[in-house]
């Protein structure tokens, strides 16, 4: 699927600078599980790729520990 998206310098940067990153998952947000649990991996497409609800839940948990 194409997707186009108007986006502002910054963004456009992060996006350039990642795809220069080397790193085994082809998605732009991804991240490396300290272990991996069958029911996880199921869950994505790719090991090192998030699922729908990490952002939320990793900016949920990081907003908790900043009011602790």
């Amino acid at each position: 699927m194409h997707l186009e998206i108007v986006m502002g310098q910054s963004l456009r940067e992060a996006m350039l600078e990642r795809k220069k990153s080397p790193g085994v998952c082809p998605y732009l947000t991804h991240h490396s599980p300290k272990a991996r649990k069958r029911s996880q991996l199921d869950a994505k497409l790719h090991w090192n790729a998030v699922t729908a609800d990490y952002l939320t839940k990793s900016f949920a948990r990081a907003w908790n520990d900043s009011h602790a």
